[in-house]
Order: structure tokens, then C-alpha cells, then sequence
């Protein structure tokens, strides 16, 4: 009997391990919950499961979502402990942190970063007065989430973020449009109404 091949093509050792540890554990699971960290590219997906021996248990799937460096890592919330990752990442691949079964999970390093949808006006002014780059450059290394699709749709709705009033003003109304999930699709085009860019 010859197997039909995926449509993904061929799958790789990893992947199918991470995949076999997800269905162990999580295919009775119930979705308990999916949030973003922080208005960071991290996605956390959380399950509720009961063991065979009738012990409840929460497991936190981490989305890393970070380029060539993404990386899916299941954690057993009540310890704090990985349970299996898709990249298994031991100290001589990665200094910061290690990746791997029975270790405690760590968070990618942020850079410092701070969470737009939180940050009051006293540290913003804190902030502000530190500064030593260009504005837009400055917000992409001191908050999460500042991509140039965003920085555009701010400068368009506050005009210069250079004034620290429009940037206060800025951040608190995107922590209210995400708080309130208010959002508004928007295509930019080009004279011959191509699509240039979208938010």
C-alpha cells in the first residue's frame, strides 16, 4: 500500500515529533482561551485537559512569530516547564535562553520594550525625554508592534508624532481601538489603483 503524499510536501523529524506531542496531549483538550503578549509577536493558546489519572492540567501553546527565529513551544502552565518545542534550542544554539523539554520557559528577549496599549503618560514623558533617534525609529525600539503599516495609520489619523501631546494622544486611542477590537481595515492605492499598502 503506498501512502498519498502531503500537499506540504515532505515534513520534517522535528515537525512530526511536536506534532505527535500535540495530539498526545491536547486531543481531549478543551480551548480555554488566545491572547497576544503584550502587543508583541508572541500568540498564547491555552488548553484545559484532563489526564488519564483524572489530574487537571493547563497547557499554554507560545507562538513566536519572529521570522526565520518562530518557533511554537508548549508549556505545562501549573510548572512553568516546557513541555516540547518544534526547534529545540540547547545553550550552544542560543545564549539567552534554552529551549528544551524540563526547562523553565523564557520569554524571547524583548530589547527592553515596552507595551503601547499600557504605558501611562509619566513613563511615556520618561521615555520621551531620553530619546536619542529619529522619532519613528526611536518607537519601533522602545515599544512592541510599531510596524511601519501602524506608524504610518497613526501619523495619518495624529499627523506629526514628533510633538509628544500626538504621540500621548496616539497610543491612547490605539490602546482603546484594541481594547474595544474598534478596528477599521485600510487599503491604500496608487494612482492606477493598485493596492500600495494596507493596515
Amino acid at each position: 500500500q503506498t501512502e498519498t503524499p502531503s500537499p506540504f510536501g515532505e515534513t520534517h523529524p522535528d515537525t512530526e515529533r511536536f506534532a505527535e506531542t500535540l495530539a498526545r496531549l491536547l486531543e481531549q483538550a478543551v480551548l480555554i482561551g488566545a491572547e497576544q503578549a503584550d502587543f508583541d509577536r508572541l500568540v498564547v493558546v491555552r488548553f484545559g485537559t484532563v489526564t488519564p489519572l483524572g489530574e487537571r492540567k493547563t497547557f499554554a501553546l507560545w507562538c513566536e512569530i519572529m521570522g526565520k527565529h518562530s518557533n511554537l513551544v508548549l508549556v505545562e502552565e501549573g510548572t512553568g516547564r516546557i513541555v516540547d518545542a518544534l526547534k529545540r534550542l540547547p545553550s550552544s544554539l542560543n545564549r539567552y535562553r534554552e529551549v528544551l523539554p524540563g526547562k523553565p520557559y523564557q520569554r524571547p528577549p524583548t530589547g527592553e520594550r515596552h507595551n503601547p496599549l499600557t504605558i501611562d503618560r509619566a513613563t511615556l514623558a520618561a521615555l520621551w525625554r531620553t530619546r536619542a533617534a529619529p522619532t519613528l525609529q526611536w518607537l519601533g525600539r522602545t515599544f512592541f508592534g510599531m510596524s511601519d503599516a501602524l506608524l504610518a495609520a497613526l501619523q495619518e489619523r495624529f499627523g506629526n508624532l514628533d510633538d509628544e501631546e500626538h504621540l500621548g494622544a496616539a497610543l491612547a486611542w490605539l490602546g482603546e481601538t484594541v481594547a474595544n477590537a474598534a478596528f477599521e481595515p485600510t487599503v491604500w492605492r496608487c494612482a492606477d489603483n493598485a493596492p500600495a499598502w494596507c493596515y
